[in-house]
């Protein structure tokens, strides 16, 4: 430096450089402050959604959650009418994106309303009522939750015939034991025979209506929603039962429950775009690229240029002769690999993506993916095409 080792200014513009550090990290702490704090949200935005608020307070707390008995609860079930035949005709990735879609509506929903989701089991839905929110009108935003279900079950279309889904929904309120079960993947529990005659209430119920017990029956007349007895009811593991059809709600909850509608509108039609961006993202990633040898591997990269047949006829004869060779037969169900071997090979590049099963007595086969290269390093490998 050309400045005096004593002269005053030195001293200023390191105070100049040390002050520019100390802002620059201040407002990089002030930064990762919000990022963390954001983050933080998030995680317990999830947690909340999983579990109710005490019960996450109590573990995070390192307190073992207690199980507590409510007095008043109202439980729903729904199911979807002809789940079963619809799974034998459909695809299961077809079927997950069906459940995907009703699953969505319905979360949406119970957002509106004092209902807690207890969780799915296939096509079965379960909520509470009495959890969170005001306890006192558990009957009612359970009955309000089952009508904005009903309505909103239209949205969704089953993807055999395009039909709109039909569900049904059964409701019974009593007192039920609450609690957290085990240490890994916890959840939210109900036991009690509210919860059986619930299920019941479902199951013996018909398509499109929502078939309630006595007990919530009573508290749903009396806050002017309207019933119809079905009579007597013989009920599975259960004495018969007289059992009423929820027919319609108050005037005063009609706005309520359409703003519900119309949230599971919007959040369904997210999903729907949402997907569609990841299949459109999933086919461009899978369009064939053409390849060249290169000096390196002997299958080369991505040049922008297809390889010529007689490379492609020299690589699949060298893992066909990979494959025969190999001591072990092929898997079950792996007799056709030869020809799904050669149509990935011609068809795609030189890059031939293959999955691996090391073979050895002493352990199992473990999967792991690999690029086919030279054959020199490929004894006692058996290969499979990935499709």
């Amino acid at each position: 430096s050309d400045l005096p080792l004593h002269d005053t200014t030195r001293d200023l513009l390191f105070m100049a450089e040390m002050r520019t550090a100390e802002a620059s990290l201040n407002k990089k702490l002030d930064r990762l402050a919000i990022e963390l704090a954001e983050a933080q949200a998030r995680s317990d935005s999830l947690l909340y959604s999983m579990l109710p608020r005490p019960v996450v307070e109590d573990l995070r707390e390192g307190r073992r959650a207690r199980g507590k008995l409510e007095d008043a609860v109202s439980i729903l079930f729904s199911d979807i009418v002809g789940f079963t035949d619809l799974c034998s005709k459909v695809h299961p990735q077809k079927v997950c994106r069906m459940l995907d879609e009703l699953y969505t509506v319905f979360d949406s929903i119970s957002s509106a309303f004092d209902v807690y989701k207890v969780g799915t089991i296939g096509d079965a839905y379960m909520i509470a009522g009495g959890i969170i929110g005001d306890k006192n009108a558990h009957a009612t935003a359970t009955a309000d939750m089952a009508f904005a279900m009903r309505a909103a079950v239209k949205l969704v279309r089953a993807p055999h015939n395009g039909e709109a889904l039909s569900i049904r929904i059964g409701i019974h309120s009593g007192s039920a034991m609450t609690g957290v079960l085990g240490t890994i993947m916890p959840k939210f529990c109900f036991f009690g025979d509210t919860v059986n005659t619930a299920s019941r209430m479902e199951s013996s119920g018909m398509a499109g209506e929502i078939q309630v017990s006595g007990p919530t029956a009573a508290l749903l007349t009396k806050k002017g929603y309207t019933l119809k007895s079905r009579g007597v009811v013989q009920i599975k593991g259960k004495k018969d039962m007289e059992t009423f059809w929820l027919i319609k709600h108050p005037e005063n909850r009609r706005p309520v429950i359409k703003e519900a509608l119309k949230m599971a509108k919007v959040d369904l039609a997210k999903l729907r775009a949402l997907l569609r961006d990841v299949e459109t993202s999933e086919c461009s990633d899978h369009e064939p690229q053409a390849a060249s040898r290169s000096p390196e591997n002997g299958f080369g990269a991505t040049t922008g240029r297809r390889s010529s047949a007689s490379t492609d006829h020299r690589r699949d004869k060298q893992v066909l002769q990979l494959w025969e060779g190999h001591a072990h037969p092929p898997p079950e169900g792996q007799q056709g690999v030869h020809s799904r071997l050669r149509r990935r090979s011609t068809s795609d590049s030189d890059l031939l993506r293959v999955r691996t099963l090391v073979a050895t007595p002493e352990e199992p086969p473990t999967p792991t993916e690999v690029l086919l290269g030279p054959t020199s390093n490929a004894e006692g490998l058996l290969f499979r095409a990935v499709s």
